[in-house]
């Protein structure tokens, strides 16, 4: 049975150990090469969310199918937040000089990510 996370404190979780996992990840590379350890850092963030679009699921979700390919998030809204918050990210780390143009980016497509999951759970909503 693949690994899914349904309740809002393994949720909590994850995110708590992902961001941690990130840094720990990023940093110490970043002290001696600051474009390797922006590439370590944006690997791992885009790592931890995927597996957190795989396995997260929402209270009126199925469990055990896979989801969609496009979906990240249970609600439109949650899909909305995600594309705002990776969104002011992206544009925060475009602005920034060398590898910041390269995590930016990365960040602005995860955002378009959350954003058409929202759009398309917000589509399918209308329609029922």
């Amino acid at each position: 049975m693949p690994l899914r996370v349904v309740s809002s404190t393994g949720k909590a979780a994850y995110v708590v150990v992902a961001l941690a996992s990130v840094i720990i990840a990023a940093i110490p590379i970043g002290s001696l090469s600051p474009a390797i350890g922006a590439a370590t850092g944006t690997l791992a963030t885009v790592a931890a969310v995927v597996v957190a679009a795989r396995c997260f699921r929402g209270t009126d979700e199925a469990v055990d199918p896979p989801r969609p390919w496009w979906r990240m998030t249970a609600a439109p809204a949650a899909g909305y937040v995600g594309a705002g918050l990776f969104a002011v990210g992206g544009l925060c780390n475009i602005g920034a000089q060398g590898p910041g143009i390269a995590t930016g980016s990365a960040s602005l497509v995860i955002a378009g990510a959350f954003a058409l999951s929202a759009i398309r759970l917000g589509s399918r909503r209308r329609r029922r």
